[in-house]
């Protein structure tokens, strides 16, 4: 289980090239963009080079150059893109960063959704409206803004990163201070201070957290994917960058004379590893398999995991998943709990970084399913299915969250009013409910339990590869603005463009969505 935060993705520093920085760019807003005249001469440059992303930054580019109203621009808008991606699907997500004067917008980011041949085909927008302020000279210091952060962790002392002046769009244009302050206990929060009155308008917390215990994964032993050193072995994957398995506060990665690890006692710490590596891995063939990512992070790398955590806990804090115990002190290395500390790096390192209002711990959820159907284990191991933790009993009372009716642990089957202000936790409710009933249904037909529908519809599901494939386009479309209303927008959009020719995944997406009373959204596409 997790806690997060939005991200709000790095800001390159320095002069941007014309074609990437332009100039008079409002807010986003989900709009479609019509298609591109193929006319301009970067567009016929790149035709015919093979260039799977080429002809699509050059089209966006060039959207952006007529100023179009689906992105709400500003006079004084500077656009700055990120790495794109392309999908095997032919699809491109071209994400972009806004600014203001040279000042960083948080929440002025953006989509650029196209096809390899250069054609438009959408946006995703996070700001409703342009930019607009009256200066952009701050009355407050950075050396108070940092004070105030500060105040926000209690009474306990902690360390503040330098405060960065940007523009802040929440309910308006706001020029505040962005600051990170953190304590070794585990706290780290972002902090934006109101650079005019020193009020705090929004705080983050930047830590993800989880429960659960070691899975058993099976059969014994397990295949991993170990480095050779000159004079042993060590638990780091060979090929993808980053992803290893280490101790708090000891070895940054374990290391051995031989290649043989743990020994079966769930209490043991390099048995922790065994189990938090081999489900890690798992989860990097899914996301190649069924998405055509490379990895956890879109070059292909993934983050860092350590053992030995002295709490009855789990999370991912945006550099390394720490795994700590469950009651009995067996260490946390379950499939589901190791693969949705990781479904948060997905999520973070995805156009508009970690999803927010609520379907932070949703969408998290739904990558540790994902990673069970791949892994597909028998009965007497770890078995795929819609409950999270059901390995880890961390109280004596089973699994943390029921996809298929999350009311059986106290979470909301349906959507409200009330859900995004809810303990992200509970919050997952209508999401991971969505999420079952789009792949499975509601009737118990696929072999899975009955799921009682929110407007007593019935529901016809699609499989879960399929409803995986959705979630995960609509993620390349997200932004920093997300919340319910917006992920029902962005997957049956995704359904749209990836099933052209069939009307029956859009269908289910849509029914499971009316299932869980989250309302119909403007722009939807048809069928």
């Amino acid at each position: 289980m997790l806690k997060v935060s939005r991200a709000t993705r790095a800001f390159g520093a320095g002069a941007v090239a014309a074609l990437l920085t332009l100039v008079g760019l409002t807010a986003p807003s989900d709009a479609a963009v019509g298609p591109s005249p193929r006319g301009s001469a970067e567009v016929r440059r790149l035709a015919g080079t093979g260039d799977p992303t080429g002809l699509a930054e050059a089209a966006a580019h060039e959207l952006l150059g007529d100023r179009p109203p689906a992105l709400h621009p500003g006079p004084f808008d500077g656009y700055h893109q990120q790495p794109s991606i392309a999908t095997p699907e032919g699809l491109v997500y071209v994400p972009y960063l806004r600014s203001y004067r040279g000042v960083r917008v948080v929440g002025g980011d953006f989509v650029v959704v196209a096809d390899t041949d250069g054609t438009i085909l959408g946006t995703s927008v996070a700001q409703r409206r342009p930019v607009r302020l009256p200066t952009t000279r701050p009355a407050l210091s950075r050396s108070r803004a940092a004070a105030v952060a500060r105040q926000q962790l209690g009474a306990r002392t902690g360390e503040t990163t330098a405060s960065e002046l940007v523009v802040l769009q929440q309910g308006g244009s706001h020029l505040t201070y962005e600051s990170t302050v953190s304590t070794d206990a585990g706290p780290r929060l972002r902090v934006y201070v109101d650079a005019s009155s020193g009020e705090v308008l929004r705080r983050d917390d930047l830590v993800v957290h989880g429960t659960g215990r070691p899975g058993y994964s099976g059969p014994s032993p397990v295949a991993l994917d170990t480095s050779k050193l000159l004079t042993g072995f060590s638990l780091r994957d060979p090929s993808h960058p980053g992803l290893a398995c280490g101790v708090q506060g000891g070895a940054t990665v374990l290391t051995g004379s031989d290649d043989a690890w743990g020994n079966g006692a769930a209490t043991n710490k390099e048995t922790g590893c065994v189990d938090a590596l081999f489900a890690a891995q798992e989860q990097q063939r899914m996301l190649l398999a069924w998405f055509g990512r490379p990895g956890v992070k879109a070059t292909g790398g993934s983050y860092p995991i350590k053992v030995g955590l002295d709490a009855v806990d789990a999370y991912f804090d945006y550099n390394k998943v720490n795994l700590g115990h469950n009651e009995a002190g067996d260490w946390l290395g379950s499939i589901d709990v190791v693969a949705h500390e990781l479904g948060h790096g997905v999520d973070h390192n995805t156009p508009g970084g970690i999803s927010w209002a609520g379907t932070t711990e949703f969408v998290a959820d739904a990558f540790a399913t994902m990673t069970e159907f791949y892994s597909d284990q028998g009965a007497r191991y770890d078995p795929p299915d819609y409950v999270i933790g059901e390995e880890v009993d961390i109280f004596g009372d089973g699994p943390v969250r029921y996809m298929y009716r999350p009311s059986l642990a106290g979470d909301p089957n349906c959507f409200s009013a009330s859900v995004p202000n809810m303990e992200m936790h509970a919050a997952s409710g209508p999401g991971n409910h969505w999420f079952f009933l789009a792949a499975e249904g509601s009737t118990g037909a696929t072999g899975q339990p009955a799921s009682p529908t929110c407007n007593r519809a019935e529901v016809s599901g699609i499989g879960i590869i399929k409803v995986s494939k959705i979630l995960y386009h609509a993620m390349l479309t997200k932004t920093s603005a997300a919340s319910y209303p917006k992920y029902r927008l962005w997957t049956i959009t995704a359904a749209k463009r990836l099933y052209p020719g069939s009307c029956r995944p859009l269908k289910a997406v849509r029914a499971a969505w009316n299932a869980v009373s989250v309302p119909r959204q403007p722009g939807e596409p048809l069928c």
